[in-house]
């Protein structure tokens, strides 16, 4: 009778949810993360939002961009 749920804990539940997203976009949100964690931390003028906003940007260009067909990008001769 070892019924033993497993303990689902915050980290574990981000981690697991990061997990799932495309690399990029992962890696985008957890600098965006970071970048909200530290000026929270660090002082009262706000100025997270404009690198935040050029990342997910980039990632939004990347990933837009990046989901055209092969033929589309390749010239026929």
């Amino acid at each position: 009778m070892d019924d033993r749920r497993e303990l689902t804990s915050a980290p574990n539940v981000v981690s697991e949810w990061l997990a799932k997203l495309p690399r990029p976009l992962a890696t985008a949100l957890t600098v965006s993360a970071f970048l909200i964690l530290i000026n929270l931390f660090t002082g009262s003028k706000i100025w997270f939002h404009w690198p935040v906003a050029a990342i997910l940007f980039g990632v939004v260009l990347r990933m837009v961009l990046g989901q055209r067909p092969e033929s589309d990008s390749k010239t026929e001769r």
